[in-house]
Order: structure tokens, then C-alpha cells, then sequence
């Protein structure tokens, strides 16, 4: 399980080499949402250790909602820093670039997903019986990660094979 600010430079710094563009803080959500679905899918486990919520607009982690804010509907610019005790300094950290099965993924993401507007990317989200959907339906703040795997699960055995499917 990584953290989600590593997770999240690790797809703005690809997002940049693939030259996707407006990623805004929406976008960007929707673009881990669907990471995170199809790692549980893959691999039985939550890539972060953030959980997302079914807020009106799609599913959301807070903490990332509140890092990305101040850039509104514009493309995020910067990576996420924290301070690093060692280094006494604030680093942007990503995902180690040893783990091929991660970056693997992330690529598949942003090729099937990348494209999308987000707005386009929250409308995927919201689809009938989808994990945000019954969240909501169910007034659950939470969108429980076992529905979010068998969700994936379930796009997987659809387009029989364990990647990510053309939407």
C-alpha cells in the first residue's frame, strides 16, 4: 500500500511524459479512483491507504481534495511535496520506479482513461450500479473498497482478461 501523495506524483509525472492534458484536481481524482480499482481488481489489495468517499461529483479522496484545491479547474502544475526529516527539506516523492507492476498499471490507466475530460472521467464514475452509485444510494460516505474489487472484477471478466478495458 502506498501513500496516496506518491501515488499521485507518480501520475502526474507519467501523465506529463505522456503529455495528457488539463489534468485538473477532478481529473486527477478519476484518474486514481480508477487506478486504485483496477490494482484491487489485480491484485486483491488498495493501492493507497486513503479511502474514497462518494461525494456529489464522483468518488473523492479528502485529504487529496484538500492538497489540490487552490488549483480549481486549472491543470496541476506542481508535484506534492512533504517534508523529509532526513533531508530537513520538502521532497516530492513518487512511487519507487522498481516496481514494474505499479508503473505497468499506470501507463494502462492513462493510455484507456487519459483522454477522457474530467467530466467524462466523473460521468464513468457515476455509471448505474457502479461503487460511487451504491455508495450513494446507500448514504454510505465511504465507497467500500471489497465492491470497489468486484466492480473491476466484474469489467474484467467482461472484457475477458485482467487489464484495463477500452471504456
Amino acid at each position: 500500500m502506498y501513500k496516496t501523495r506518491h501515488v499521485t506524483n507518480s501520475l502526474l509525472l507519467k501523465a506529463r511524459e505522456k503529455k495528457i492534458p488539463d489534468l485538473s484536481p477532478l481529473k486527477l481524482q478519476k484518474l486514481l479512483y480508477f487506478l486504485n480499482g483496477w490494482y484491487l481488481a489485480q491484485t486483491g489489495h488498495a493501492l493507497i491507504g486513503d479511502r474514497f468517499q462518494a461525494w456529489t461529483y464522483g468518488p473523492v479522496v479528502e485529504s487529496l481534495y484538500h492538497e489540490l484545491k487552490s488549483w480549481g479547474s486549472d491543470s496541476i502544475q506542481n508535484f506534492i511535496s512533504e517534508f523529509d526529516p532526513e533531508a530537513r527539506a520538502e521532497k516530492a516523492y513518487k512511487v519507487n520506479s522498481s516496481d514494474q507492476k505499479f508503473w505497468n498499471l499506470v501507463d494502462q490507466i492513462l493510455e484507456k482513461y487519459g483522454h477522457f475530460s474530467a467530466l467524462e472521467l466523473s460521468s464513468l464514475s457515476h455509471a448505474k450500479d457502479s461503487p460511487w452509485s451504491l455508495a450513494r444510494e446507500q448514504g454510505h460516505v465511504f465507497i467500500d473498497d471489497n465492491v470497489l474489487r468486484e466492480h473491476f472484477n466484474k469489467l474484467a471478466r467482461d472484457y475477458s482478461e485482467k487489464s484495463v478495458p477500452a471504456t
